[in-house]
């Protein structure tokens, strides 16, 4: 397989565009879309690469897609977050306006992902609400997008690390389950003696 050089993020976006355009279709998700806007400001939050909308009887998904040519990293996450952030107030304020329908703010983010980034898999496993995508693009299957998998581990970890604190706990979490079996019995018992 012949990997290309990656392009500039005008141009994935260009092509997005045209797809969305042209098919009503995101590559990213392989989810069809009713709108979008590219280059969107969310004043003092900054400016975003592509805002895809899709209306269904009672909800508005609005997904906020940060596309990226470089490894994914934390400060990519971190940059999506914020617009997040800025999305989710204006969705707030402009709620109103749509009466009767759910206001559901996502983000995606999207680029090249080396697969040991365990910091980066770690950090999306922590935020909500975000999705993302490793986009690759060679000459036998062109472009290509397929979803980060969550699973943070580290090499070689310690499983049983905790061996001494269990050891320590178990004895006063089975006195205490005890205790209240106990405890829950005498209840039901006066209950009972009281019929």
């Amino acid at each position: 397989m012949f990997k290309l050089d990656f392009p500039s993020e005008k141009f994935i976006e260009d092509y997005l565009e045209y797809c969305m355009a042209a098919h009503a279709v995101c590559p990213i998700d392989d989810r069809n879309v009713d709108h979008f806007l590219r280059q969107h400001e969310i004043k003092g939050y900054g400016r975003t690469d592509l805002i895809k909308f899709y209306i269904s009887p009672g909800l508005l998904e609005v997904v906020i897609l940060e596309l990226k040519n470089e490894i994914l990293n934390e400060i990519h996450l971190a940059q999506l977050a914020r617009y997040l952030v800025g999305a989710k107030w204006q969705a707030k304020r402009y709620a109103r306006r749509f009466p009767g329908y759910e206001i559901e703010v996502r983000g995606q983010l999207a680029g090249p992902f080396d697969p040991s980034a365990n910091d980066l898999v770690w950090s999306l496993e922590q935020a909500q609400g975000i999705e993302a995508f490793s986009i690759s693009l060679d000459m036998e299957s062109g472009f290509k997008a397929e979803e980060i998998q969550k699973g943070w581990h580290k090499t070689n970890q310690d499983l049983r690390g905790a061996m001494p604190i269990a050891e320590e706990l178990a004895p006063r979490i089975f006195a205490l389950e005890e205790a209240l079996d106990e405890f829950e019995a005498c209840g039901k018992q006066e209950v009972q003696e009281s019929i």
